[in-house]
């Protein structure tokens, strides 16, 4: 079972400003991994300002006891170091109030991971670097992931990883540039972790509470490539062509393309409509889709929307989709073809039915589905020639940049697929090799010396071993 980490994500936020980026970057990992269960620890600067706090209630429940946040940062007058060189004394004091607030809040909350943005990077946040450096030499067995938010186009003289310890990791969000950050931190890049920032649909598009129920339920539709939401009323099933569209689907899995089709239904009360949809999930199930995850009907999902569901949450769950396949019969104008435009989609409408191209502007791709005015019967059967359609409909959809485009991001970065293939493996990794660093204590002895001096002599010169120690190599080592 995945054990649960208390993570402390260490910034200097003076405020949680939404047009700062990176404050949404923080957010999206808080929401995160308190959603997996682990006890989140937001550290801000002392001097924090809480002006834009409602914008972190918007995301976060504030009263859970998986979450803190703490005004403990050490505030200091900062300067964008080019080199240590430069260090001032103040700067030097600073990182070892630092490295004390670390050790006093890892103990007290018992942490056993720790994140970083910037703070080992830029020349603005050095005395901070400084810090992590005591605290790392003091409690060895906490894991450290250090973000890197910005190519590192010039070498710095802190820029060394191997001076923190083998208990840390630098993470960049993308592997273009792994080697050129672990040659300017002077590591290999086994330790610098790949980790793409979140961007969530059900956060972008603030989705409706009960939208991301479904979505949780129905992973399928955030993690297939191949997703349809289609709105029909239940008395109208055949005429929307549901049949083909489970063919077409079906064809897509068999090729091993990742499916979901979600029915949008609407007045699924009664005996008879409630046998329409066990005949359609028969027809899915024989045809190769599972039920409820791969062929899905809403009004199945919970009683209060056998009736249908809102149409904020049409909307939201609408935006997943990548495909719109519109193989109705009969239609005077049809709503819900708009509205899956609307949501960037890429369009396949009914060449049987005339009026399509006139609503459309003769844009899109179209196939005879057969209608009420046109009846279609292929040489080849019906099973036969919607195969054929269902993959020239998918190689239009890997040549079209937007739609092909759009299903990768959904794919790809929201929550659940980044935790399970990046942040837990870097987790995992790190936590495990903390656990078995052994603690040098010659380092240890020097670093309390200094810091107990510092104390005691606040105001006289700082020892001329501070800079050294934190420009040292630690030989920390493991079992």
């Amino acid at each position: 079972m995945e054990e649960r980490m208390k993570i402390a994500i260490l910034t200097n936020f003076q405020e949680f400003n939404p047009g700062y980026s990176l404050t949404g970057i923080v957010l999206d990992q808080i929401q995160m991994f308190i959603e997996y269960g682990h006890e989140v620890h937001l550290l801000v600067n002392e001097q924090y300002n809480p002006h834009y706090d409602h914008y972190i209630k918007q995301r976060i429940d504030v009263t859970n006891p998986k979450f803190k946040l703490s005004k403990v940062v050490t505030f200091g007058h900062l300067k964008d170091y080019t080199t240590m060189m430069n260090w001032s004394k103040d700067h030097q004091h600073m990182s070892v109030k630092v490295g004390n607030m670390l050790v006093d809040y890892f103990d007290k909350y018992e942490i056993n991971l720790a994140l970083t943005h910037d703070w080992i990077f830029t020349g603005w946040n050095l005395p901070y670097a400084g810090g992590v450096r005591f605290a790392s030499v003091l409690r060895p067995k906490i894991g450290w992931l250090h973000w890197v938010h910005s190519v590192p186009s010039v070498m710095r003289d802190w820029w060394q990883l191997n001076n923190y310890g083998p208990q840390h990791r630098i993470v960049f969000p993308n592997k273009t540039d792994q080697r050129r950050v672990a040659e300017q931190f002077r590591t290999t890049e086994d330790n610098v972790f790949v980790i793409p920032h979140i961007k969530d649909p059900r956060v972008w598009f603030e989705m409706d509470k009960v939208s991301q129920e479904f979505i949780n339920e129905h992973p399928a539709v955030m993690s297939a490539e191949m997703v349809q939401v289609y709105p029909a009323s239940s008395d109208r099933l055949s005429a929307k062509g549901i049949d083909q569209l489970i063919t077409i689907f079906s064809a897509w899995k068999r090729h091993g393309i990742s499916v979901c089709l979600v029915i949008a239904n609407q007045w699924a009360t009664g005996k008879q409509r409630k046998e329409d949809l066990q005949h359609y999930y028969r027809l899915a199930e024989h045809a190769g889709l599972e039920k409820d995850k791969e062929f899905i009907f809403t009004s199945e999902w919970r009683q209060e929307y056998a009736t249908g569901i809102s149409t904020s949450i049409l909307r939201d769950l609408g935006q997943l989709g990548s495909v719109f396949v519109f193989p109705t019969r009969e239609e005077s104008f049809g709503l819900v073809g708009p509205e899956a435009v609307l949501n960037g989609v890429l369009p396949v409408f009914n060449g049987s039915l005339t009026m399509m191209r006139e609503l459309y502007g003769a844009k899109g791709m179209y196939f005879d589905f057969g209608s009420f005015h046109h009846n279609m019967e292929p040489q080849q059967g019906c099973g036969q020639y919607l195969e054929a359609v269902a993959m020239v409909i998918y190689h239009k959809f890997k040549t079209d940049s937007a739609a092909s485009v759009k299903a990768h991001v959904r794919q790809t970065y929201n929550f659940n697929n980044l935790y399970r293939s990046a942040y837990l493996p870097a987790i995992s990794d790190i936590t495990a090799v903390a656990l078995q660093i052994k603690q040098d204590p010659n380092m240890v002895q020097e670093v309390v010396k200094a810091m107990e001096k510092f104390d005691k002599e606040m105001s006289e010169p700082e020892p001329d071993n501070v800079v050294d120690m934190i420009k040292g190599e630690t030989n920390d080592a493991a079992d």
